[in-house]
């Protein structure tokens, strides 16, 4: 390409803010214009909002699991940023199955194949360290409502919600579960499927957890349900909110506006569905902790292919897992340092104008070496989503045993 590539990112989310960091880190944004279009205002980080963008599939409750591929791929991008990500959160070194009976079904070292462990983490605090890495004027709050491709030439033309529209040459949607760019290239083929799951969680002190050890997170399973609880801050926090806690349960159609669901209704309901577990801890929080958060659970359908023209999806634009993967932040993550090592490659090249063609065998390259990795991770959480759902006795225990038995040979990739 001739002159200075345009490039457009569609979404401020971890995807879109990873995606501008890795062209940053790669020199791209040194010789081509990168800009991201947000559709929500975001709160000035040094407040400490939690407005800030939606988060994908790997959110519970109020806070983040990272798997360690997802921290080596911040590691690569920048030692600081990884440094400050892993001393805003705390380390899982270990899972601790039990059941609603009381019983523990599997203490699981939380180490993958390189001794390497995850992090949880406030999502708000995670999505801060990348912003405020990105410069105030590469983020416009601009809603972008659709997108045209074209087979001809090598222009994308986004459209906003004022009316207004621009060429991009380059446009990477990274706009989440209810991504507009997927929306637009696929006309509305594949749109967000709700998984009949229902998530709430918040934060509570660290004294909440019990005799839960640091780096311990605890996963309650029972025949209504399911209950996680952990650490998200570091060992020394003395905060009042050092720890965070989340709850799935089914629920056959998703709630209508789920933003403003009572929360009394919601505390009220949670007592309910948890009165009769044998957790110390869970019954400690469901009478002492308010909701803060309420979060139906919706993936994407598997999509043929992840671009058109010249957009690509990355993230949950593309790929929303199942929560249950704990990889939907990583993924995200991965999609963005390979795309940007491809797309340097694809710009730098001295061959004139590369047009759609060109483009079109970058993306090909990107989905042949991320398709099959994101589709082997797909399968593998449906194999544990179903254990969300209500049950009855026998099912309860059939569960169990399956938990068991894949807490044996369960790597947190």
């Amino acid at each position: 390409m001739h002159g200075k590539t345009r490039v457009v990112i569609v979404g401020a989310g971890i995807a879109g803010l990873s995606s501008y960091l890795w062209l940053e880190h790669l020199n791209i944004t040194k010789l081509h214009d990168v800009t991201i279009y947000e559709s929500r205002k975001q709160s000035h980080i040094s407040q400490g909002s939690n407005d800030g963008p939606e988060f994908d599939a790997s959110t519970i409750g109020a806070c983040i699991g990272l798997a360690p591929n997802g921290l080596q791929v911040i590691k690569r991008l920048s030692r600081e940023l990884y440094d400050e990500v892993v001393s805003s959160g705390h380390p899982i070194t270990s899972w601790k199955l039990s059941t609603a009976r009381g019983w523990v079904l599997a203490d699981a070292v939380a180490t993958d194949s390189r001794g390497l462990n995850g992090l949880m983490i406030g999502r708000h605090a995670l999505w801060e360290s990348f912003r405020r890495r990105v410069p105030d004027k590469v983020v416009q709050t601009r809603k972008v409502t659709s997108v045209q491709t074209s087979s001809v030439t090598s222009m994308t033309v986004l459209d906003f919600v004022d009316g207004s529209s621009i060429e991009a040459d380059i446009v990477i949607g990274a706009d989440g579960i209810w991504s507009a760019v997927r929306k637009s290239i696929f006309d509305n083929q594949y749109p967000p499927r709700y998984e009949g799951l229902v998530g709430v969680g918040g934060f509570i002190p660290a004294s909440f957890l019990g005799n839960l050890q640091n780096g311990v997170t605890e996963v309650v399973f029972g025949r209504n349900g399911f209950f996680g609880l952990s650490r998200h801050l570091p060992s020394h926090s003395q905060s009042s909110k050092a720890a965070c806690w989340w709850s799935t349960r089914s629920l056959k159609e998703p709630p209508p506006d789920w933003r403003s669901i009572d929360a009394k209704t919601l505390q009220n309901e949670l007592r309910e569905r948890h009165a009769g577990w044998q957790n110390e801890a869970v019954q400690k929080i469901i009478a002492n902790s308010e909701v803060d958060t309420v979060w139906p659970t919706f993936t994407t359908p598997l999509l043929p292919v992840w671009h058109r023209g010249s957009c690509i999806l990355i993230g949950d634009a593309a790929h929303a897992l199942q929560p249950s993967s704990g990889q939907g932040v990583s993924q995200a993550l991965e999609d963005s340092e390979v795309f940007a090592r491809l797309l340097i490659h694809h710009i730098s090249r001295d061959e004139g104008d590369h047009g759609t063609g060109s483009f079109d065998l970058l993306c090909k390259r990107f989905s042949d070496v991320r398709m099959p990795r994101l589709k082997k991770i797909h399968d593998k959480a449906l194999q544990t989503s179903s254990v969300k759902q209500d049950m009855g006795v026998v099912a309860e225990f059939i569960m169990y045993v399956v938990i068991w038995a894949i807490s044996k040979f369960h790597s947190p990739a």
